[in-house]
């Protein structure tokens, strides 16, 4: 009897301990866990078409030369020119990594004008107004995206229209004359764009041009050495095409 019990016991233990190691080998039944997307990378490669709109100002540096002689007859000092630009713009970009290079051209119209008026010592008076008309750029870009942020230099060609118009009282025997001029220069600056949507974006970027030095005739005897540079910020509002993942440099 003595040794029933004591067999009993025996295995009542060994049940004890080997119970709670078989529950911990049999499959656990809580559920799977809910699969949560990743969000999607948004990329900026791609092409892209916008509409941009600011303000522009600047000055033109002139001196008024005799013909003949070459000599500098007045130097005026420049006149201030302020207006408004917009148009459209057309690019293209290409995601590395946060790095984004990309090419962009525009056409804009502008109202940017300005005038000057001096008198010699003979009394007579001049005065000359200058208008920018049509314009155009192809510009290289080079920016850091922070996702849907990106902050950006760019830089390139500028062209512009530039009308003048110069009165005088009597010299040269004319009044009026103008002059339509085709100026070419460079221009540099840079911005920041945000995308918030997927397709679109907008953007605030500045820019400084220099269009150069170059000489208007006006009649006969006078010149004026033109020298126009000018500022510009513009808003723009911008779709881009649907674009692939941005690549990602493998080391």
């Amino acid at each position: 009897m003595k040794s029933f019990v004591r067999g009993a016991l025996a295995v009542a233990l060994l049940g004890s301990v080997a119970l709670p190691a078989m529950a911990a080998d049999l499959p656990s039944r809580k559920e799977a866990p809910v699969y949560i997307a990743p969000a999607p990378v948004f990329s900026w490669t791609g092409f892209y078409v916008g509409a941009e709109f600011g303000g522009q100002w600047g000055q033109n540096s002139t001196s008024l030369v005799n013909n003949f002689t070459g000599n500098t007859l007045l130097t005026t000092g420049g006149y201030n020119t302020s207006g408004v630009v917009g148009g459209g713009l057309v690019g293209y970009n290409y995601q590395i990594n946060q790095f984004v290079l990309g090419v962009e051209g525009d056409l804009t119209g502008s109202s940017n004008q300005g005038r000057f008026s001096v008198t010699d010592a003979r009394g007579f008076t001049g005065s000359q107004n200058s208008q920018y008309g049509f314009g155009a750029g192809v510009r290289g870009r080079l920016g850091f995206a922070m996702d849907r942020t990106l902050i950006y230099a760019t830089g390139g060609w500028a062209y512009e229209t530039i009308d003048q118009t110069y009165n005088n009282n009597g010299i040269n025997n004319f009044l009026q004359q103008k002059i339509s001029t085709d100026r070419s220069g460079y221009t540099v600056g840079g911005g920041v764009e945000y995308a918030f949507a997927p397709n679109w974006s907008g953007r605030l970027e500045y820019r400084w041009t220099d269009y150069g030095k170059y000489v208007s005739n006006f009649g006969n005897l006078v010149s004026i050495q033109q020298h126009p540079t000018d500022n510009t910020i513009q808003a723009a509002l911008i779709y881009h095409f649907a674009a692939p993942a941005p690549v990602l440099a493998k080391y």
